[in-house]
């Protein structure tokens, strides 16, 4: 027998005991969850208390008729695709977003009926096809650590999709008035909260491949970027609020809402600060936003001529680098462009492109308060668990919430509301949704569970760093649409949504959070536990229109999304034989006979063989 031969022979023994490990190991685990089913089954607290079963129809006809202007809106459903390929010393790098649209109608009995696309005009669509040398690597999606730089090519292809989707909405919201519900599939405030996040240090260093590009109303500056980053006004809700990191971003609200110098009195006043926050307000003047300023010897913070206009700069901005980046043609490079502050050419970064999504962002959630659109971002697998964690003890410690047992801990929030919706199938029909909690929760822990004096008050901490994420912005819920009728154990998966607040329904008082930062300071989260929201009731009977269609794939999660899923689906599989077939062609016709250089990666030549061998093995016999 050949060494070869002999590496290939199993060690039966050594496989039989890993087996036995694996099953007795997966036993055990299996037996502690079937102990926590076992706990929750019969105990209804879990439904009584934090899920609301089905929907008012007549609110629902009313509100929507209140909130849209008519009782026939249009939608749209919007999903992504992504994938990269390397090839020699290239990637090619391929992102699109796919869009479905059809009508919304809400009828005075009560029933919301959700019609599918009908025509050619609803249907729309971006990608864009992008091969890259991996010599510049390094300018694009490279990051810098302790140990060098490192190179995830994914980063491309996922922010490219970000892009195209976002795109793809404020089109359509740009072009259709009737537009009245978009569908994503994806956490719009999980987006807004790790691109703001992440660009931080990469703006304040000058990093940012924006600044500097010419519009009509001048050079994009760093300030802009810095107030494009964090700056999402509303002014009914109260953001951005003044406290903390935001203090800084409230200021420069305020003195562009008033639209004239104001003195450090004055903005103390107008966003009602304690004397102890002066010092913070007078950096805002000297430090971040310096260039922002007149300069003066009075004290008086007066904003320069256009620093009002930074949005229209930053969004004109981002609609050229879109089109250069989806609608490309001619010489060049779609990632590449020529900067106007030094005429050397750059290329666009991971980051550069996940700040014009941000961008677009903020410009959607302007347009959705403005023109009262319905935006939600439903979640198919959610490892969030900040229900049971953080929100739970929180109204515990507030004095809102009295429970009996203790809840378990599960996997996460979705596992938990799963298994309870089967085990308790008798008390709980569908559809059914949680009652809408702030999305800031996720970053709040909650100190020792001793019950406030006061009811409806307690105090919390950020869980990381002291930072607590900016709150009134968004509101998320789970939700479960179908169950069987014959077999009420059977039921659809548990979603969750999340949604922008709005001025008229989430500006509630229900909590009240103090946290210790320098001064203490207060936090009014969007909740609506002890007073149930119209919007929320609304929300679920679109989600639930539009979760019935009899295909197993899409039953209880969203046609129209499903739609969209299938047909980006279909374009990746088109776009994954045809763009790689169109750089092999090129390498096939630049004459490279090197066969070792097609296969790229040693492993990728080993796994070849190794098919073949066992395609080619023949088998034992007696």
């Amino acid at each position: 027998m050949s060494t070869e031969q002999s590496h290939e022979q199993p060690n039966f023994s050594e496989n039989d005991r890993t087996v036995e490990s694996v099953r007795t190991s997966a036993s055990n685990l299996l037996s502690l969850f079937r102990q926590k089913l076992q706990r929750i089954e019969g105990n209804n607290e879990i439904s009584q208390l934090f899920i609301r079963q089905g929907y008012d129809a007549k609110l629902c006809f009313e509100e929507a008729t209140k909130f849209f202007g008519v009782n026939e809106v249009r939608y749209l459903a919007v999903d992504g695709t992504e994938f990269y390929e390397p090839r020699l010393d290239m990637i090619v790098f391929y992102a699109g977003a796919f869009a479905y649209g059809g009508l919304t109608k809400f009828l005075q009995s009560g029933q919301v009926i959700t019609e599918p696309p009908s025509s050619e005009s609803d249907y729309s669509s971006l990608s864009s096809a992008i091969p890259l040398s991996e010599e510049y690597s390094s300018d694009v999606y490279g990051e810098r650590d302790g140990g060098g730089t490192e190179l995830d090519p994914a980063k491309v292809s996922g922010a490219l999709m970000r892009l195209s989707e976002y795109s793809v909405v404020y089109d359509a919201i740009s072009r259709d008035p009737n537009l009245k519900i978009i569908l994503m599939d994806r956490t719009i405030s999980g987006d807004i909260a790790h691109i703001s996040w992440k660009l931080r240090d990469y703006i304040r260093d000058g990093s940012c491949r924006l600044m500097g590009y010419e519009t009509k109303s001048g050079p994009i500056s760093k300030t802009d970027l810095e107030l494009g980053r964090m700056l999402v006004r509303n002014d009914q809700l109260g953001i951005p609020s003044a406290r903390s990191q935001f203090l800084k971003f409230a200021t420069m609200a305020l003195l562009l809402k008033e639209g004239r110098p104001l003195n450090t009195e004055e903005i103390m006043m107008g966003l009602s600060l304690k004397e102890e926050r002066k010092s913070r307000v007078d950096q805002v003047r000297t430090e971040l936003f310096k260039d922002a300023f007149v300069e003066n010897k009075t004290g008086i913070f007066q904003l320069g001529e256009t620093t009002g206009q930074y949005f229209d700069r930053l969004l004109e901005g981002t609609k050229f680098f879109v089109d250069h980046i989806f609608k490309f043609s001619g010489e060049g490079h779609p990632l590449r462009f020529r900067d106007p502050r030094t005429g050397v050419e750059r290329w666009l970064t991971c980051e550069d492109i996940d700040y014009l999504t941000l961008v677009l962002i903020t410009e959607i959630l302007q347009a959705c308060w403005k023109r009262n659109i319905l935006l939600l971002g439903i979640v198919k697998d959610s490892a969030a668990n900040e229900l049971v964690r953080t929100v739970i003890p929180i109204l515990e410690t507030a004095g809102l919430l009295k429970k009996s047992n203790q809840i378990e801990r599960f996997e996460s929030d979705t596992m938990l509301l799963q298994a309870n919706s089967i085990v308790n199938y008798d008390s709980l029909t569908c559809p059914w949704r949680t009652f809408e909690y702030d999305v800031c929760f996720r970053t709040i822990s909650p100190l020792p569970s001793v019950e406030s004096p006061i009811k409806g008050e307690c105090s919390v901490r950020g869980a990381y760093k002291n930072v607590i994420a900016p709150e009134r912005m968004f509101v998320k819920a789970y939700f479960q649409l179908w169950n069987s009728t014959n077999n009420p154990t059977v039921r659809s998966h548990v979603f969750l949504y999340d949604r922008p607040c709005y001025p008229q329904y989430d500006c509630v008082r229900e909590l009240t959070m103090r946290n210790l930062d320098e001064v203490e300071e207060e936090i009014v989260p969007s909740l609506h536990f002890l007073t149930d929201s119209p919007i929320s009731q609304l929300a679920l009977a679109i989600l639930d229109s539009m979760g019935k269609e009899a295909i197993p794939e899409a039953l209880g999660h969203n046609y129209p999304l499903f739609l969209a899923d299938k047909r980006a689906k279909v374009a990746y599989e088109e776009a994954s034989r045809s763009c790689v077939s169109a750089v092999d062609l090129e390498i096939t016709k630049s004459r490279l006979d090197q066969q070792i250089l097609f296969q790229g990666k040693f492993r990728t030549q080993r796994s070849g063989i190794e098919s073949v061998r066992k395609k080619t093995r023949k088998p034992m016999t007696k």
